[in-house]
């Protein structure tokens, strides 16, 4: 495409002519620059915003210089493994670095805070980290789980972008787990140990006033927890009805992309860039050039010709309509089909120019038996559902129409229509195939799969909790306040109307297998408090809201400004992703702050004989 444009940018300088380009190959050119350019931006962006995060939050430049240092060693990990396996940087896997710095720093978060409050019980800084390790080790590398299984499962939907882009996100997130569980407490051990002043964030007042409302909440007005909570699901429900599937080709440029723009001036002037083409097998050799054969592929055209996101078609049928009208010597009234008389004298004028050049253009429209035509048309970027809808309920019935009719059985298999005439058993087949036809296919299949994808997150998700906990009621409590916030996330895309697609279908596994780590902290510190408290749950929950609270808004906000960062890309797919994600997030965010412990206060015992951490 480089060479391509300089030689049409130096005829455009020469001549004053403006030029437009379209086509897919130029589509993923621009793409691939665009991706390149963000992927820096982006990684740079991350670093910044998690690096300012963490600052406010501990006040110590220890405290983000080396989170820092080591989610870049994680970076390079990526890189290298991309290199290893020899895979390509996409729109995709170009995101994994910003993304796994975003996801990765929760990590260090959780093991300092944690430091910060065993330090601050006894002063003595290495049994401090020996607890870290001890008791947020294990809890860490099932949170670190079940966010690889939210990227882990695209592998499954045998797509080989999303495939590579899980492969690398799952291997990379077990590297973040294993780099911060051994460098922080390594590092932290050399240096000196927390003042008084890094200690003051535990205290900070606006913090554990919001946590002792959200504790008031809990123990004094689960009734209205619940009723917000059902209202909040209704509207939801409402929302994700009116959500659409439905994509275009360049939709994850922007609308002002000169890209956009002269999309339109095609569609504007030539109907459109997508192929579509129509093949049509005879049956016999020699059989187009039939003239029943050659009237059903004219009918056929003109019923093309009426559908206005399609262009004119293109196929043996204008050469022959083109040779009818010069043996009339260029009479526009004899641009049609030759009739019977005519038939001889213009096939005989056909034959003789197949040769050469000729018959490299005979050959474009029929194969060199004569046996199979081609229909050949552009389609305008009108989306999924428009074309989906253009293939299923227009062109096919068209084609019943035409090919079908009294004494012909018909079979249809995917885009493959096969009419056989029943007292001779003679077959015609019809297939749509073209780039326009894999893309509604592709997309269809893709959102399907993602959908597999999710259900199989929450299934794998669930598993792992039911392991850690032992207890098929925690399982059920721990999960209702993680599918809140998806189905929210939904509602929302509903009332926006932002469309289901494969960028949009993606976030719903990746967000499930994030926001179960608050889920995971909270239970696990429950579970702790609760022995320590002689199975006290009002007591336990508490305790756990004022000590886990505070790692989880913590985490909670790196997550949601980390994720906001891809908003302000040019890719619709990537900026769908910063938005939702880091609304589903925060969402999240307070459904396992609010929502989690009001369902433990109604339906647990607090009865347990193992504490998780062990």
């Amino acid at each position: 495409m480089d060479d391509v444009m300089e030689h049409t940018e130096a005829f455009a300088k020469k001549t004053g002519i403006k030029l437009h380009y379209a086509g897919l190959p130029f589509v993923r050119a621009v793409m691939t620059t665009k991706v390149a350019a963000e992927m820096k931006m982006f990684l740079v962006l991350a670093l910044l915003v998690t690096g300012i995060t963490l600052f406010i939050f501990f006040r110590s430049f220890y405290a983000v210089i080396f989170p820092l240092l080591m989610i870049s060693m994680v970076v390079v990990w990526v890189l290298g493994t991309l290199a290893i396996l020899d895979y390509k940087i996409s729109l995709l896997t170009g995101l994994i670095p910003a993304i796994l710095v975003v996801i990765g720093i929760p990590n260090t978060t959780y093991l300092l805070t944690r430091y910060h409050y065993d330090y601050r019980k006894h002063g003595n800084k290495i049994m401090a980290l020996a607890r870290v390790i001890s008791k947020i080790g294990v809890v860490n590398l099932v949170t670190n789980t079940t966010t690889a299984i939210g990227f882990i499962v695209f592998t499954f939907t045998h797509v080989a972008i999303l495939y590579e882009f899980g492969v690398v996100a799952g291997i990379n997130i077990f590297v973040t787990y294993i780099i911060s569980i051994v460098l922080i407490p390594v590092v932290f051990s050399y240096l000196p140990p927390p003042t008084p002043r890094q200690l003051r964030h535990l205290d900070a007042k606006p913090l554990n006033k919001f946590l002792e409302f959200l504790d008031h909440l809990v123990h004094h007005k689960r009734h209205l927890v619940y009723f917000f909570t059902i209202v909040a699901l209704l509207a939801s429900f409402w929302g994700i009805y009116k959500v659409k599937t439905v994509s275009y080709m360049v939709d994850d440029l922007p609308a002002e992309s000169s890209v956009n723009a002269d999309l339109a001036f095609f569609e504007h002037h030539f109907s459109g860039v997508m192929p579509l083409e129509i093949i049509v097998d005879t049956g016999i050799k020699q059989g187009v050039m039939r003239l029943p054969n050659l009237n059903k592929l004219n009918q056929l055209e003109d019923f093309l010709r009426t559908q206005p996101i399609l262009s004119a078609p293109i196929s043996i049928v204008g050469l022959v309509k083109t040779a009818t009208q010069a043996f009339y010597e260029g009479d526009p009234n004899s641009y049609r089909l030759p009739d019977n008389t005519e038939r001889n004298f213009v096939f005989s004028y056909l034959a003789k120019q197949d040769s050469g050049d000729n018959q490299r253009l005979l050959r474009s429209f029929v194969d060199s038996t004569g046996q199979t035509a081609r229909i050949s048309l552009k389609v305008a970027d009108a989306g999924s559902r428009e074309l989906d809808t253009l293939i299923i309920s227009k062109i096919k019935p068209e084609l019943h129409e035409i090919y079908g009719g009294e004494g012909v059985s018909v079979t249809e298999e995917g885009n493959t229509m096969t009419f056989t005439r029943d007292e001779t058993g003679a077959e015609t087949k019809v297939s749509l195939t073209g780039t326009t036809l894999l893309f509604i296919k592709g997309n269809e299949y893709l959102i399907n799969n993602l959908r597999s994808s999710l259900v199989l997150a929450f299934v794998l998700v669930t598993i792992v909790i039911a392991l850690l906990f032992k207890s098929a009621r925690v399982v059920i409590i721990s999960v209702i306040p993680n599918m809140i916030p998806l189905l929210i996330a939904g509602g929302l895309m509903g009332v926006f109307n932002i469309p289901l697609k494969p960028s949009t279908a993606l976030i719903f596994s990746i967000a499930l297998g994030i926001a179960i780590d608050d889920s995971i902290h909270f239970l696990a510190k429950y579970r702790s408090e609760l022995l320590s408290n002689g199975f006290h749950v009002s007591r336990a929950i508490t305790t756990s809201l004022t000590e886990a609270g505070t790692s989880m808004i913590y985490t909670s906000i790196i997550l949601f400004f980390g994720f906001v960062i891809f908003a302000f890309s040019e890719f619709g797919g990537t900026k769908a992703l910063g938005v939702l994600m880091s609304v589903s997030l925060l969402i999240a965010l307070f459904t396992n702050l609010i929502i989690l412990p009001t369902l433990l206060m109604s339906f647990d015992s607090g009865k347990y004989k193992r504490d998780p951490y062990a």
